[in-house]
């Protein structure tokens, strides 16, 4: 008990002992003192045009979309044939950035492990990182990625 209360004690006085040495060199501890913190600057962030989740969408197809797969000497291709939905205000602009979204996509899926284009679940995996990836471009308003073909050889 003796030895505990010792520790104890000790470590508070090693502990004030630092706390003081730092505050006389002119190192404040604003965490450790009875100080306010500065206030840290804020920033209001507005959506510039409000997404309405009921707003009826359209489809925009992107068809015949082939990634070259390169593993050591063979070269495997995956056919991509999908849906892109989005609403009906967008779809103009979506269609003028089918090389894009081609481009994107390509750039996802060349680079994944082999394992991935073996998986029994191929469609269902590159439906969803697809959608992760395109839905955070802000200006394409893609809501939803449906892959309508994939042809893995």
């Amino acid at each position: 008990m003796n030895k505990l209360l010792i520790t104890i004690v000790g470590t508070v006085i090693v502990t004030l002992g630092g706390v003081i040495g730092l505050n006389m060199a002119g190192i404040q501890l604003p965490l450790l003192t009875a100080q306010s913190a500065p206030a840290l600057p804020s920033a209001e962030v507005v959506s510039p045009n409000p997404i309405d989740l009921r707003a009826p969408t359209v489809e925009v197809a992107v068809n015949n979309i082939l990634v070259p797969i390169n593993y050591s000497k063979r070269q495997s291709l995956l056919l991509l044939d999908i849906s892109l939905f989005t609403p009906e205000l967008n779809q103009q602009a979506l269609e003028r950035d089918i090389p894009r979204i081609k481009n994107q996509i390509l750039r996802t899926l060349s680079v994944m492990p082999q394992e991935y284009y073996r998986d029994r679940n191929l469609v269902m995996n590159v439906q969803q990182d697809l959608s992760h990836v395109l839905q955070q471009e802000v200006s394409w308003n893609v809501r939803e990625v449906l892959v309508t073909k994939a042809v893995y050889q």
